[in-house]
């Protein structure tokens, strides 16, 4: 029979508004299985022209994240296919305020055009911060790279996704709880039919994008495990701490919980948090975390390793190089199965003109993950 005919006003446009670690992909993933007609999803794309509010898909086609069911297109036409109007597009844009996104345009890299936003749906996605930011912290652990913890703007990124939730006074916006929606079946159904889609089972499969769980990774055919209680490895972090120290941010943290949390164990755990961090000892070193000040944290925190991986970083763009390989090597004393700090050490190294050093860096942080990154 093939898939009915449908006019163009029929084909969906829906922009997810997220922030990384929050299991939006896994909620990507639910959309795209409950829509029946043709669709192409793009993968966390980002500004090109801030002051135009444009977003160009410009990423070179090779690397371009993307998923589709349409069998017609692959990774060699796909710029052209955009100019189609017999499919649903989806986009994710991640780690940004929702303003930057929700009312801009894609501009098509070939002809400048804007890409067609008809019957488009907004959506912002919010997880739990204690569960967030403790995925956050964890993944810092297992990334190559050097990842960059903010407090400011990860908190401030939070509560303007979190107001969408709390107080939504648009109707364009349909904000949706991760852990509404993670444990009920109730709440999925009155969100498809937000969304114009038919509510599917949730997913039981790893979604690849943003690398799986932070936690356990990726692997094909890894079975999600949406355990909401994770966060207790972080709770005497004091990096983990410094998101809870603050009123404002807790004020908004509860509200939210106050809503998502039916038996309000996060509830609970938050104020306790909040409690801890504000009478804690070493209260000033949460203060110079906050105020993004690591090596003055570093020196209180001895034995933190990511206050001192994220001071070693501060030292490197000073370059201040004999400083920072001291206290990348204070975080690999703690904990010697972190690839990063060894991938960082080496990048050091190079710096320095060490290069034996540093290969046998890379080397050992490539035992310790399966990343293909090659050193030069």
């Amino acid at each position: 029979m093939g898939e009915p005919q449908r006019g163009a006003e029929h084909y969906k446009d829906y922009c997810v508004v997220a922030m990384k670690r929050s299991g939006h992909h896994a909620f990507i993933e639910w959309l795209l299985s409950g829509l029946k007609e043709k669709y192409i999803f793009l993968c966390n794309l980002n500004y090109k022209d801030n002051i135009q509010r444009q977003v160009i898909v410009e990423k070179l086609q090779k690397n371009l994240s993307y998923k589709t069911n349409i069998e017609s297109i692959n990774s060699g036409i796909f710029f052209e296919s955009l100019n189609r109007n017999d499919f649903t597009l989806i986009h994710n844009h991640e780690d940004a305020l929702s303003e930057d996104y929700l009312y801009t345009n894609l501009i098509h890299p070939l002809n400048n055009k804007v890409i067609y936003r008809r019957n488009q749906r907004k959506i912002v996605f919010v997880r739990d911060p204690i569960n967030l930011f403790a995925s956050v912290l964890k993944r810092y652990d297992k990334r190559i790279e050097f990842v960059e913890l903010n407090y400011q703007t990860l908190t401030s990124i939070w509560m303007d996704h979190a107001k969408f939730f709390l107080d939504n006074k648009r109707d364009d916006v349909v904000a949706v709880s991760y852990n509404m929606w993670v444990s009920s079946e109730c709440y999925r159904s009155e969100i498809s039919k937000l969304l114009d889609m038919e509510n599917a089972p949730i997913p039981r499969e790893m979604s690849q994008w943003g690398g799986g769980s932070s936690f356990s990774g990726y692997a094909k055919g890894q079975i999600h495990n949406f355990n909401l209680n994770r966060w207790e490895e972080f709770k005497n972090d004091e990096m983990f701490l410094s998101f809870f120290y603050g009123e404002d941010f807790f004020d908004a943290a509860k509200k939210y919980l106050m809503k998502v949390d039916g038996d309000n164990e996060l509830v609970d755990a938050l104020e306790a948090l909040h409690k801890k961090a504000n009478n804690i000892r070493n209260k000033d070193a949460i203060l110079k975390i906050r105020d993004n000040k690591w090596n003055d944290a570093a020196s209180a925190l001895v034995d933190n390793k990511r206050v001192q991986a994220q001071a070693a970083k501060d030292s490197y763009s000073g370059k201040n190089y004999a400083s920072s390989i001291e206290k990348i090597n204070k975080s690999i004393k703690i904990d010697k199965n972190c690839a990063y700090y060894y991938f960082f050490k080496s990048i050091i190294f190079s710096k320095m003109g060490d290069y034996l050093e540093a290969e046998n860096d890379v080397k050992k942080a490539l035992s310790l993950t399966d990343s293909s990154y090659e050193f030069k």
